[in-house]
């Protein structure tokens, strides 16, 4: 992926082409780094606007945005990167007790001062007894020669000793979470001993510090003039304080309150001020936001933004664009609302949908008058009451299929018909009949997936070969589950099998099986197999099952942990567990392995999972263009999603540096032997380990290093058949402060309550929210 990014800047730069610009007049996205294909993405290490040159650091590469040419410039900065990563030289390679030592270098923290770019590093010793770190050296980037380098400054080295952490024999440098330069003073916000954010102040003149304690400090950016803007904010208050910081006189004057909203605790992030209009710019709930003079109730939002900021300070252009950027994306964004376009698209994402952030920059490269704002705050227990006032303010929707309020609004039809879409209609009619009919009603397309999850109880193929049995022999109900593991014990002596996987002691596996065996209850009446209700002979009688299970013949321990003596039991052996606790319904790539898919009588069995997906305000003003960006989420969603959804996604893949991995790992094992052959005979076995496990990894490589394996593919497709999307969660509704469903259950494993109890009084909080939800 390194390659392929540093390839199409290049490109860009060589066709003389400017980033894409989106909604707002000149913005502009200088990196973004798609996240859905698998291992391989790098991401943003730092950024910063210096003389109207936009420097951030992607992978192995320094690259250089101008402003005025719209031209990108690339360096080769794998010197700055490994530095961080590679063994260097060192006087001693073993300490006083023989063990090998590893130097390192790493960055510890960025600024700009007068017209250069400084980082502080650290130089950290590794060995077996422990670490050492030799911190606070300044040096200054110098590109040259296409390439990016850290030489030697004329700054003094810092006082780093109030920046460290010591753990006895392991030494490490505190996270400078926030940094940068005013006159001749360096900045960082960082933690002090007891987790208190903390400001520690550099004299670039002299290297020493002060260490300031401002209360409740949470962010600082520069106000332009020696002072600095803090914002203070403490988790139990209903405000965030804004206030000037004078660091000569460490007062501080009080500039305005941010009332929190209490739904949601949302705070502003990538705060920027900027004197000469006396404006405080900040990113709140996917939009920039203009206090004039701080008055928050008067903000004005000038532009939408993907990126919340944060990482670094936020800064500003001379001529008013917000530089802005986390770990995978730098943006330029404008912050003059007379040149917003006339169209903007709101969506509430309740769900973070990963393919909506790769979709807002598909869609706004190719919709440059229509600005879209993503937020991912507030309640959607709102939602029912907007519909009912034909509220427009919000264009898409975005939550699980499973919330009460998206059965709400699907029953009672508030949602926009997405027929008219053809690619969508067409895209979904392709996908497996269990997804695709679940979001259509009377044969109208309501809705889109996004992505799809769902674990239940697993099978090792591995045991099961062992015992001599094959899937076929593995029973089908839950009654008969349970007459298996009365079984079993007879069937594991002698055999390099467990019934169970060896951390669950017998209280941690009665509540894994209790919840698995309510949550396929709950799909079975979900579907119309039975009565809606959870107080029933058959439920009650196999949770009874569940306590009657003998747990010492399974070799379930009673006990991992004993609160009276502080004492931990540990059940560990190599043996492989016939049964796991978590495998994954739907393709991941992961947690990849057989499911076990147990009915109730005579029915099919369900492989349930949970779907997330998005829909259109039916009293949107904009329908059209809602439904277009459907259509390009829906074309960004992750590979594994794809293969979860669509028939026609089955071939087994390996990960994108699948071949570059091969190659490096034969590299690798050749300098391990070399570096071994030219050690003292006495620290050779030191390597052998390392050698041994690279040996291992090349000989097995073709099997293990699958993003989506055969073995997945084909155990997803047995169960294809059963699939079965959970339309209602009772387990994620029941809440409130008197009690909610985990209060429930703990009553009844602490023995408050009984199992009929238990029952009744869940059957009594479903029934009244499915009543409020028709």
């Amino acid at each position: 992926m390194k390659k392929l990014i540093a390839m199409l800047l290049a490109l860009a730069l060589v066709l003389g082409m400017a980033p894409a610009a989106l909604a707002s007049e000149g913005d502009v996205t200088l990196f973004h780094a798609d996240n859905n294909e698998g291992r391989g993405y790098d991401s943003v290490e730092n950024c910063m606007l210096l003389n109207g040159r936009v420097y951030y650091m992607v992978g192995y590469e320094l690259c250089v945005y101008d402003i005025v040419t719209k031209t990108t410039e690339t360096y080769d900065a794998s010197e700055i990167v490994e530095s961080a990563a590679m063994e260097s030289e060192a006087d001693d390679e073993y300490d006083d007790e023989g063990n090998y030592i590893d130097i390192y270098r790493e960055t510890a923290a960025w600024f700009m001062h007068g017209d250069d770019i400084y980082a502080v590093v650290n130089i950290r010793a590794y060995s077996d007894s422990g670490s050492t770190l030799d911190g606070g050296y300044v040096y200054r980037l110098e590109l040259a020669d296409g390439k990016a380098q850290l030489v030697e400054s004329d700054l003094p080295r810092l006082n780093w000793s109030s920046m460290t952490e010591d753990y006895g024999n392991y030494v490490y440098s505190r996270w400078a979470q926030n940094s940068f330069a005013s006159g001749d003073s360096l900045y960082i916000q960082t933690y002090d001993d007891d987790g208190n954010n903390v400001l520690e102040v550099f004299d670039l003149t002299t290297g020493q510090n002060s260490e300031r304690y401002i209360q409740d400090l949470y962010e600082m950016v520069p106000a332009g003039d020696g002072r600095l803007i803090v914002m203070q904010y403490n988790w139990s208050e209903e405000t965030a304080h804004f206030a000037f910081y004078d660091p000569a006189s460490e007062s501080l004057e009080p500039a305005a309150d941010y009332p929190i909203d209490q739904t949601n605790y949302n705070l502003p992030n990538g705060v920027c001020y900027r004197a000469e209009n006396d404006t405080l710019y900040y990113v709140l709930s996917g939009e920039i936001w203009a206090a004039q003079g701080f008055d928050f109730g008067g903000a004005v939002s000038v532009n939408d933004s993907p990126v919340s900021g944060g990482n670094g300070i936020t800064q500003m252009t001379d001529d008013g664009f917000l530089l802005l950027w986390d770990w995978q994306t730098v943006v330029l964004r404008n912050t003059d609302p007379a040149k917003r376009s006339e169209i903007t698209l709101y969506v509430k994402d309740y769900v973070y949908i990963d393919a909506l952030d790769n979709a807002y920059y598909d869609y706004t490269n190719a919709h440059g008058d229509v600005s879209v704002v993503i937020s991912r705050n507030g309640s959607r227990s709102d939602i029912l009451q907007a519909m009912m006032n034909r509220d427009s303010s919000v264009d898409i929707y975005c939550m699980d299929m499973s919330a009460s309020e998206y059965n709400a609004v699907f029953n009672r039809g508030y949602m926009a018909e997405l027929d008219s879409s053809a690619k969508l209609t067409e895209k979904i009619d392709s996908m497996y009949p269990a997804i695709s009919e679940a979001l259509k009603k009377d044969g109208h397309l309501y809705a889109v997936p996004a992505n799809a999850y769902g674990y239940t109880i697993g099978v090792q193929l591995e045991a099961l070969e062992k015992l001599g049995m094959t899937l076929d022999d593995l029973p089908g109900t839950w009654d008969e589950f349970f007459d298996f593991l009365a079984e079993l014990p007879a069937k594991l002596e002698g055999k390099d099998v467990r019934a169970f996987e060896s951390w669950y002691d017998q209280r941690d596996l009665r509540y894994q099986l209790f919840g698995s065996l309510l949550e396929s209850y709950q799909n079975y009446i979900n579907a119309g197999e039975a009565e809606y209700a959870f107080n029933t002979p058959l439920l009650k009688g196999l949770i009874d099952r569940i306590e009657t299970i003998d747990y010492e013949a399974l070799d379930v321990i009673e006990m991992s942990y004993d609160e009276e003596t502080d004492t931990w039991y540990d059940n560990y052996d190599d043996r492989t567990p016939l049964f796991v606790s978590s495998v994954s319904v739907t393709v991941q790539g992961y947690s990849a392995g057989e499911t076990l898919l147990l009915s109730f009588g005579d029915e099919a069995p369900r492989a349930s999972f949970y779907l997330r997906v998005a829909f259109v305000n039916p009293f949107s003003k904009h329908v059209p263009e809602a439904i277009e960006m459907l259509e390009v989420m829906l074309d960004d969603i992750n590979q594994s999603s794809q293969y979860t959804f669509y028939p026609d996604m089955n071939e087994p893949i390996h990960y994108p540096d699948y071949e570059e991995y091969k190659v490096n790992l034969a590299q690798w094992l050749e300098e391990a032997k070399k570096t071994r052959n030219e050690m003292d005979e006495e620290y050779q076995a030191d390597y052998d380990e390392y050698i041994a496990y690279l040996e291992d990894e090349i000989a097995n490589i073709e099997d293990t290093y699958w993003m989506f394996s055969p073995q997945e593919i084909e155990a997803y497709e047995r169960r294809v058949p059963y699939l079965s999307p959970v339309t209602y969660d009772f387990t994620n509704e029941i809440s409130g402060e008197d009690e909610n469903f985990y209060d429930l259950i703990q009553r009844y494993y602490d023995g408050q309550i009984g199992v009929e109890e238990l029952l009744a009084a869940i059957d009594k909080k479903v029934q009244m929210m499915r009543m409020e939800d028709m």
